[in-house]
């Protein structure tokens, strides 16, 4: 084959053969016969941007007086890349999926059978152990987890939702949902597994009530029922419980700027 191009008679032919289109003409009688540009145009702006409440949940942060910045890194499941070269993210990802397999309306004893299943594939076993412990001590207190998943009538690991909202739509997982159709309450919970000291955990809280009042507004736009949401850190064996009045306060906020 030769290494220049060269003109082709019969390709030449065949373009004198046909009539160009006049494009520009065709187009202008088109948008005055239908008006497919102003349709076009309504479309447009009627496209629907994605919200994530992850993004409002810190990743690279280290707060004041903490441990450092990988210890505090806590991976949402829609934020996950394809390969987690940190430790911390990579336990956090165990313990999600771990947490997905408990079937929480089964006996408790099927729960720890889970767990043995699994633990052996945890980045640390040893810290794996320690907080599945803690769990299970939280969940056995008289006004722990037990209380509300005993008196659930349905319970949703990693609940995926869609809320449509003005032009945007706030999706999300939910690692955890409870739903009580007698007296129209939901609960939801978030598991961090960010590596904290006991006595920092109202950084933890601050860190994610704003990724806890987009949950909490979805969910009280999406089913009509009273809302609680909490979140529990595997580090400390602590429940944090947001109020309503802190999470509606924090959705004004986060609202007002999307």
């Amino acid at each position: 084959l030769p290494d220049e191009a060269t003109a082709c008679e019969l390709t030449a032919a065949r373009h004198k053969e046909r009539a160009p289109d006049l494009v520009a003409d065709s187009l202008c009688a088109l948008e005055l016969e239908t008006g497919w540009v102003d349709i076009a145009r309504q479309r447009a702006a009627s496209i629907i941007e994605t919200v994530t409440p992850s993004q409002f949940a810190p990743t690279e942060e280290e707060p004041s007086e903490s441990p450092s910045v990988e210890e505090w890194i806590e991976l949402e499941p829609e934020l996950r890349p394809p390969r987690i070269d940190n430790p911390a993210k990579r336990y956090g990802v165990w313990w999600h999926d771990f947490a997905e397999q408990i079937d929480w309306r089964s006996e408790p004893i099927t729960w720890s059978d889970t767990f043995e299943r699994n633990v052996a594939r945890s980045p640390d076993v040893a810290r794996a152990k320690r907080e599945w412990q803690l769990l299970r001590t939280h969940i056995e207190s008289a006004d722990g987890l037990a209380r509300i998943l005993r008196d659930a009538h349905l319970v949703r690991r990693e609940m995926p939702f869609f809320w449509k909202m003005n032009h945007k739509c706030l999706e999300g997982i939910i690692d955890l949902a409870s739903f009580n159709q007698k007296s129209n309450t939901v609960f939801i919970l978030d598991w961090k597994t960010n590596r904290i000291a006991a006595d920092k955990i109202d950084v933890l809280r601050e860190l994610y009530r704003s990724q806890m009042a987009a949950y909490w507004e979805a969910v009280l736009e999406l089913t009509n029922a009273r809302v609680s949401a909490a979140v529990y850190s595997t580090a400390t064996g602590q429940l944090v419980i947001y109020g309503d009045d802190e999470l509606s306060e924090e959705w004004r906020r986060l609202s007002g700027n999307l």
